[in-house]
């Protein structure tokens, strides 16, 4: 695995900028250091490619438990998987026979389940909607083999219950819980502090609301209309899209610059972690300057850092009380 310094952010002078189209705060945008527990059963996935059936199958699809709700997985009795040559937590693509020319898939983890009856599915509703499957109904399914260990998904999980925190430079933080979803939509509860210059520990939380959005093309927000992405999928190298920059609102470029980064905090050291460079503009004072800001994201747990570190810091039990500077 590779082992890097996160660069020092870098800039370039522009003629122009145009005009903020959105206003949008740092504390409802950014994805932040995450802490949560996954799913102990599938902690370890696979590396190397497993050799599925292409046979068809024919599954009854039943919904799978809410305590698995957007975790995307496709619980299956271990004989089936067995006779499809599909072992503990390895992805699959899971597609149905249709209609239309190209077969409907979802990328899926597969999870041996022993309550799980012979010739029977349970996924979760956002993978049924997705598949355009109905509970209770028998469908012809395609299981294919990937050589990947690692879903989209893994990178910003959005199940609920789901928790992580964002320290500001200076700030007491905020912190944000999945409390329920509704479709692809996710509501999120956000705990702020109100900044004050004095002492804020006895201070009470504002609690609000605010939403995500995840489906097969990212994480995004629905600001005025238009999709804020926060990732957008499928993840590969030198992937980019256009988004906002974090302070201003100014339109801005995201690119993922590695797929296979490794990084060691706290004497743990996460590896396969995607990092995703923003260029735009984030400094008031220099509104013709094009800076950068780089983010890193594990499997299984968000956003580790996030630079400049001079103007933001994210904190948890998994990441540094205040991130290492240069």
């Amino acid at each position: 695995m590779k082992n890097r310094r996160p660069r020092k952010a870098q800039t370039n002078e522009r003629s122009s900028i145009p005009g903020g189209r959105i206003v949008f705060s740092l504390c409802m945008y950014a994805v932040l250091s995450l802490f949560a527990a996954g799913v102990p059963s599938i902690a370890s996935a696979l590396d190397e490619p497993i050799a599925a059936s292409p046979e068809p199958i024919l599954l009854t699809v039943l919904p799978a438990p809410k305590e698995y709700a957007l975790k995307h997985l496709a619980l299956m009795n271990p004989g089936d998987l067995s006779d499809l040559g599909v072992m503990d937590g390895a992805v699959i693509e899971l597609c149905i026979e249709s209609d239309i020319p190209n077969e409907t898939c979802v990328r899926v983890r597969a999870l041996p389940t022993a309550g799980v009856n012979r010739g029977t599915i349970l996924l979760d509703s956002f993978e049924a909607d997705t598949l355009g499957v109905e509970a209770k109904k028998k469908y012809t399914f395609f299981i294919t083999a990937t050589d990947s260990s690692r879903l989209d998904y893994d990178y910003f999980p959005l199940y609920p219950g789901f928790s992580w925190f964002l320290q500001g430079f200076d700030t007491p933080g905020d912190t944000y819980t999945v409390i329920a979803r509704e479709g692809n939509r996710v509501t999120v509860r956000l705990e702020s502090v109100p900044y004050t210059p004095e002492k804020t520990k006895n201070l009470d939380p504002v609690v609000s609301e605010v939403f995500y959005y995840v489906d097969e093309t990212g994480v995004w927000r629905d600001e005025l209309g238009e999709r804020l992405y926060l990732l957008k999928f499928p993840l590969a190298e030198g992937a980019s899209w256009e988004t906002f920059d974090l302070i201003m609102g100014y339109p801005a470029t995201a690119e993922i610059v590695d797929m296979n980064y490794s990084i060691t905090q706290r004497g743990k050291t996460f590896d396969e972690c995607v990092v995703v460079v923003l260029t735009g503009t984030f400094d008031l004072d220099a509104p013709d300057t094009l800076h950068t800001l780089e983010m890193a994201f594990a499997p299984d747990v968000g956003l580790l850092y996030h630079e400049p570190g001079e103007r933001w810091a994210f904190s948890n039990d998994l990441t540094l009380q205040r991130r290492w500077k240069e």
